[in-house]
């Protein structure tokens, strides 16, 4: 399925006459913390709709290594790869998800942090595009085996390189006995087959909107608990302006990130992409000036002197436009109607406060009236 620096991602078939599955088998490359903490965190998460479900895990060993295995529901692509796809469809690199997606995938995201916060009082840290993803059902996952098992395991780009043909085509029978009576039985959402015709915008947010379809948060190796420590956290382009001043990290953290990923999602651009590529603290500063106005100092002096990151650029970088203006000018009226445009800013201006201590809650962003209809 895939793979990152600390791990591989394969879909696999559990065979048990009583649990008949496709599931999703994360083995880490090497046993550590992060991989236990989020172990700990999924046991607890109890079959969210908008969280990735866990099922199980357990350790092998290989070569003297001990590689934690963790079972996941197989899930589909990333949002990320959602907004490739919408990008390839048109010409001009603006365009997003329209309107109606965009509050779709943004109340997911905020129900999926709701629980989150609310109930298992844990902060994500790491709200973007890549950590979203969306469900899929047994019908596509049965249609990609079928595939691969009708290739006769030649084509190119096939992931299972280190097994023998004669090998991975005896695994796959287990799972083609099933196929006849499953798949005429289960509905078709963004299956493999339709996701690989999306081609513009329109037909992109046309399944998205889908009932079938449901986006759900994954990685909650960097979660944790709110607390008066203070660490640099999240991914750059998404991360909230007062942790460059050492401030701890809360609850309202994750919403500025959403924030961020609303704007991707419109926009088909990164509202936050570094300004001086150093990814540190200044940077980040001078990137969210440029983006949303000055920012105040007042607001974080409780944490550190801000006159020590500011002083350099706050006055130089500074844009005389208000935060709004600075937003409505983000999303072209191509695509978007100006009463859309405006109610979208309604709504960002109010995740977009500089004060985490004035942020909304998950809880006020889904009372907003943006995300009511």
């Amino acid at each position: 399925m895939g793979f990152g620096n600390f791990s591989l991602a394969w879909l696999c078939y559990e065979t048990k006459k009583n649990s008949k599955k496709f599931v999703a088998l994360k083995i880490f490359k090497a046993s550590n913390k992060s991989t236990n903490e989020e172990i700990k965190i999924l046991k607890k998460v109890k079959n969210h709709d908008h969280i990735v479900q866990y099922f199980r895990s357990f350790t092998i060993k290989r070569n003297g290594y001990a590689h934690d295995c963790v079972l996941f529901e197989p899930l589909g692509g990333t949002l990320l790869s959602l907004l490739k796809r919408v990008n390839n469809g048109v010409k001009a690199q603006n365009a997003g998800l329209k309107i109606e997606a965009i509050k779709k995938v943004t109340r997911h995201i905020l129900l999926g942090l709701q629980h989150l916060h609310e109930v298992m009082k844990f902060v994500h840290t790491d709200i973007k595009p890549e950590n979203i993803l969306v469900n899929v059902t047994d019908r596509s996952l049965f249609l990609a085996v079928k595939d691969v098992y009708d290739s006769n395991c030649d084509k190119k780009g096939m992931r299972a390189v280190s097994l023998r043909g004669k090998e991975f085509k005896n695994g796959l029978k287990k799972v083609k006995a099933d196929l006849d009576k499953i798949l005429d039985n289960i509905p078709l959402p963004l299956s493999v087959e339709s996701a690989a015709k999306i081609q513009n915008r329109d037909s992109v947010s046309e399944e998205v909107c889908w009932d079938v379809i449901k986006f759900k948060l994954i990685d909650l190796g960097n979660a944790v608990s709110p607390s008066n420590k203070a660490n640099t956290s999240g991914t750059f382009e998404y991360r909230a302006p007062e942790n460059s001043f050492g401030a701890p990290i809360t609850y309202t953290f994750d919403i500025w990130s959403v924030g961020a990923v609303i704007v991707e999602l419109a926009t088909n651009c990164q509202m936050f992409s570094s300004v001086n590529n150093t990814h540190d603290s200044r940077d980040l500063l001078t990137t969210i000036t440029r983006r949303l106005g000055k920012v105040p100092y007042d607001v974080y002096k409780e944490f550190s002197d801000p006159s020590k990151l500011l002083n350099d650029f706050s006055t130089h970088h500074s844009i005389l436009w208000s935060q709004r203006s600075n937003l409505a000018k983000r999303f072209s009226l191509e695509y978007f109607s100006k009463d859309e445009i405006n109610k979208m800013v309604n709504f960002l201006t109010f995740v977009f406060n500089f004060n985490p201590k004035e942020r909304p809650t998950t809880s006020q962003c889904l009372a907003h009236e943006w995300l009511k209809n």
